[in-house]
Order: structure tokens, then sequence, then C-alpha cells
């Protein structure tokens, strides 16, 4: 799977079909079929669920380095009412 950010591209190699042992054709050589697919833009209703730490300023998504010290979850509608602003590492929902 390849993506630029927008548009995931799914390869999918197919496999050749088994020669017999006692056959002595050549092997066929596997085709890569491509298929593209453009990603949704993800909407947030303010419900879902992030990350603040106990001193920081920001509110991050799971896994950011930056919750390494302390992770604590909080709604993106409390984040955004305690005056948290995202993180800009994680990109977290908005």
């Amino acid at each position: 799977m390849e993506s630029d950010g927008s548009t995931v591209t799914i390869k999918s190699i197919e496999c050749p079909t088994p020669v017999a042992p006692e056959t002595t054709a050549a092997a066929t050589t596997p085709k890569e079929t491509t298929v593209a697919t453009t990603l949704a833009p993800v909407l947030d209703t303010g419900t879902g669920e992030v990350y603040k730490t106990k001193t920081g300023s920001k509110y991050h998504s799971d896994g950011c380095s930056y919750l390494s010290k302390s992770r604590i979850p909080i709604s993106l509608a409390d984040a955004k009412a305690e005056g948290l602003t995202p993180c800009s590492k994680c990109d977290p929902p908005q």
C-alpha cells in the first residue's frame, strides 16, 4: 500500500498458475494490479477522545511522542473548553 496523504494505492500481485514439476515451460512473471481510492475527510463532532499531559497546553492524538511522561484521556470538547490547543506534531482532531 502507498499513500500520498490523500490517496491510498493498494498494490496486489497476482500469483502465476503453478507449473507441474515435469513441465519445462518457462515460469510466468507476476502481474501487478493497482487500485486507487480517495480518502474521505474525517469529520469530528467534538466528542472524540484526545489526550493531555499534566503540565502541557496542547492536546494530542494517541501515540504522540509528547505523551511519553503523562497521558491523560480527555474529550475533545473538554480539551477545547480548558483552552488547550492541538499539537502541531501529531495533528489531532480539531
